[in-house]
């Protein structure tokens, strides 16, 4: 079958890295995979090594344009009318590509993009809309021209895939949802090391919504306790103004050798088998990929209380498979509870959360999920 997968930002983070694994798993099937993005990019780079073919179509989020500094607002409605006029030419541009490829189903890989919707309804092709976002609780968000016409949207296409409880909660989806976690790895990817260095480590782009601000107030004052043995490396990017500002708070601290800022990394799997826990900040995380990673890398994750991160880390049964915390003063105490573990300690909790990885978010088993969606609503 021909598949168009619909994306938005081309940066290799989040959906796009679930996206990848999927692209693989179908193209193994025999299977033609097609990508239409926003901009080229590391994204897109990747594909071209696959020979996927990939078209830019320069389309926004079908949102409406952020109004919270004075300047978005003075700029907010020619934006806003920019943006219509923009994706209504990518829509144009999206029809014209369904036209000459003739897919077989149109999966948009985000929730916040409409174009997929609009041009499988217009040309009659299957639809599958993979909601990965609360859209305004993780990004803030908001909708066009409203939720519930969004909502109402969803619940109209052919199958909707929501990565969490917590996701196809928010939006109240139908009987066309289903919630299929996103693969992470395969058991025989893991290579667990029982020898931890004394770092904590954070991962993922570097931006509010991350929570990093939090995790090193919090890890500054587990440093003013007296823990100097310990390290907090920061792997990832962002735009250069905000890491601009976050180096500059890191130099005014006392312990500003003890926060070391990595860039982006490609051996993250490494870095987590050694570190002594993993902090997941996220306001309101939509899945967590780097927590799910973490528990198959033997790595113990200190998490927010909230969102797709809680909902990995916890179980029906009152269980944890990892810290979590609910304040920067809570956080600070996971740093203490974790650099104080045993190795036996550390291992039990460890070996629990990869136990539950594996039953979860084998790449292997969710592709499959995602693949007997396609048959079902093609009719094989």
């Amino acid at each position: 079958m021909k598949i168009l997968y619909i994306v938005e930002s081309p940066a290799p983070y989040g959906a796009n890295k679930c996206l990848i694994d999927i692209i693989d798993f179908v193209i193994k099937k025999g299977d033609e995979p097609f990508v239409v993005g926003s901009t080229k990019g590391q994204f897109s780079d990747w594909l071209s090594e696959k020979e996927v073919p990939f078209k830019s179509l320069g389309h926004k989020l079908s949102i409406y344009p952020r109004a919270k500094t004075a300047k978005e607002k003075v700029l907010f409605l020619p934006k806003f009318f920019a943006f219509r006029v923009v994706n209504f030419l990518a829509l144009i541009k999206l029809i014209v590509i369904c036209l000459h490829i003739k897919p077989d189903i149109i999966h948009t890989n985000i929730g916040p993009t409409a174009l997929g919707y609009w041009v499988a309804k217009l040309l009659k092709i299957k639809h599958v809309w993979h909601l990965r976002e609360y859209q305004d609780l993780d990004f803030g968000m908001s909708f066009f021209p409203n939720k519930k016409v969004f909502t109402d949207l969803v619940g109209s296409t052919d199958k909707v895939i929501c990565i969490t409880n917590k996701i196809s909660n928010h939006f109240s989806v139908p009987l066309n949802s289903e919630v299929i976690y996103d693969g992470v790895l395969e058991p025989n990817e893991s290579k667990i090391s029982k020898s931890k260095k004394l770092y904590f480590l954070f991962v993922g782009r570097l931006e509010p919504t991350k929570g990093i601000e939090d995790v090193l107030d919090s890890f500054i004052d587990y440093c003013e306790l007296g823990n100097l043995n310990y390290e907090l490396l920061i792997a990832g990017s962002g735009q250069v103004s905000y890491l601009q500002y976050l180096k500059h708070k890191v130099e005014q601290s006392p312990f500003k050798n003890q926060i070391k800022f990595l860039g982006f990394r490609n051996d993250i799997n490494e870095l987590m088998r050694s570190a002594k826990a993993l902090v997941v900040g996220s306001k309101c995380e939509g899945f967590g990929l780097i927590t799910a990673e973490a528990m198959f890398n033997g790595c113990l994750v200190i998490g927010r209380n909230s969102g797709g991160t809680s909902e990995i880390l916890t179980n029906n049964f009152g269980g944890n498979y990892g810290l979590l915390f609910e304040s920067n003063k809570e956080l600070t105490s996971c740093f203490v509870e974790a650099s104080e573990m045993t190795e036996e300690e550390l291992s039990s909790m460890t070996d629990y959360a990869f136990s539950e990885a594996v039953k979860k978010y084998r790449l292997e088993t969710q592709h499959e999920k995602l693949y007997s969606v396609y048959e079902k609503i093609i009719g094989i």
